[in-house]
């Protein structure tokens, strides 16, 4: 395993000049390479892509499972200040051949129930891009858990909606089935957009579900609630429906509504945020 590991250690110099630094120093004093590698990790003065290129080292070619359970306990126990680096730490996790190990994925899940409003927004951003067939069905769980707990945020409700877009299945649409009637506009919004890419096949998934989701997005197009920033729920469901059916005159029509919607000054923010992301011309 060190000669592996050496190796390893030795091909990644090129990736950063402080690692080159690094492992000349390893190689000065003769160190064992897991225990530098270790030290590394849970050094807070040292730069944060060293710590997380000797994680994915100790996890990829040493089998250290942990690898990077310092890191996530130690940016998630500082508070939003730290959570780009948070973020930073999850996105490397992911990296190459990454994988949730148990104890990895214990803490996120545990941030996801009881951190703060903005480290589980991002948690929900981030752990969604886990998809690997290991992991996407505790990914799902957890993000179907979060959009269903009613004393999370609406914010963070509803971004596990939209991220369940990643994780399409029958779960996740009878899930965002149930969303579509949540009292949060913003909850309601992520969940017929996930409910419309399950249905066109957008998504890793066919069209499957086109029967049980077309009426829920009828239904929605009497929807007036709207997210600040984005737009109203019929307005995500009109879009959705006019691909579901192909209609080369429906989509004529919804272009006319679009070109009406921008020239009309009047027209609310978020209608002309939804009519300028929608334009064709």
């Amino acid at each position: 395993m060190q000669a592996r590991l050496r190796k390893a250690v030795h091909r990644a110099k090129h990736r950063n000049r402080g690692w080159a630094r690094f492992v000349a120093r390893i190689d000065r004093a003769g160190l064992s390479l897991d225990r530098a590698l270790s030290g590394t990790v849970a050094d807070c003065t040292c730069e944060l892509k060293l710590r997380e290129l000797a994680a994915r080292l100790l996890r990829d070619v040493a089998g250290d499972t942990s690898a990077f359970v310092p890191l996530l306990t130690e940016f998630i126990a500082a508070g939003d200040a730290k959570n780009p680096e948070l973020c930073s730490v999850i996105r490397s996790m992911n990296y190459g051949r990454g994988r949730l190990s148990r104890s990895e994925f214990e803490i996120l899940h545990s941030t996801l129930r009881s951190g703060t409003s903005e480290q589980r927004y991002w948690v929900v951003n981030e752990i969604a891009f886990f998809t690997d067939r290991h992991d996407r069905r505790k990914v799902r769980h957890a993000l179907i858990e979060v959009l269903e707990d009613r004393a999370a945020p609406a914010e963070v409700r509803g971004w596990a909606a939209e991220r369940l877009h990643l994780h399409t299945s029958q779960e996740t649409v009878r899930a965002c089935i149930r969303a579509a009637e949540d009292p949060s506009p913003e909850v309601r919004l992520w969940a017929v957009y996930t409910l419309g890419c399950a249905a066109s096949g957008c998504s890793v998934s066919h069209p499957l579900y086109r029967d049980v989701v077309t009426p829920v997005l009828e239904r929605a197009l009497a929807d007036d609630g709207v997210v600040p920033g984005w737009w109203a729920v019929r307005r995500e469901a009109q879009v959705w429906l006019r691909e579901l059916h192909g209609s080369a005159e429906e989509e004529a029509r919804l272009q006319a509504e679009i070109q009406e919607i921008l020239s009309d000054p009047s027209a609310s923010l978020e209608d002309q945020h939804w009519a300028s992301f929608n334009d064709t011309s």
